[in-house]
């Protein structure tokens, strides 16, 4: 019980500082949608886009470590420069090239859609990233 105190007492000193806290500013984005577009159907207003939510966005995207094996990220299916698709697989591979039962889906514009995914697995967009992430593949 006396070590737990001196390992408590120790943390308490070493997370203690003097500097003030200045928050982060978080700018923001405005959506533009085009003219000859459909009205969104994702509900902007509940999670509205910010500046810094686009960067934790684009870092988890392109980081290995959520998955089971640290090394397969998000963008590895979905392929910037094949329009965030897995170009050329009929279904996807994932931890330890495993095949999946799907392919992976374009993720360009999915604010304008009230469906995703071929079987329509999902209804809401926030949910649809769950998907992949809890498969076994």
């Amino acid at each position: 019980m006396k070590y737990l105190f001196w390992v408590f007492l120790l943390v308490c000193l070493v997370s203690c500082n003097n500097e003030e806290y200045l928050p982060l500013e978080n700018t923001l984005l405005t959506v533009e949608v085009p003219e000859n577009f459909p009205d969104l159907v994702y509900d902007i207003e509940a999670n509205p886009p910010t500046q810094l939510g686009f960067e934790l966005g684009k870092k988890l995207f392109y980081d290995g470590k959520l998955s089971s094996n640290g090394f397969i990220s998000c963008g590895f299916c979905h392929e910037q420069n094949f329009a965030f698709t897995h170009h050329g697989h009929q279904f996807s591979h994932g931890v330890d090239d495993l095949e999946g039962t799907r392919n992976t889906p374009t993720i360009a514009n999915m604010a304008f859609f009230n469906e995703f995914a071929w079987d329509g697995a999902t209804s809401h967009l926030d949910l649809f990233p769950i998907i992949p992430i809890t498969n076994e593949v």
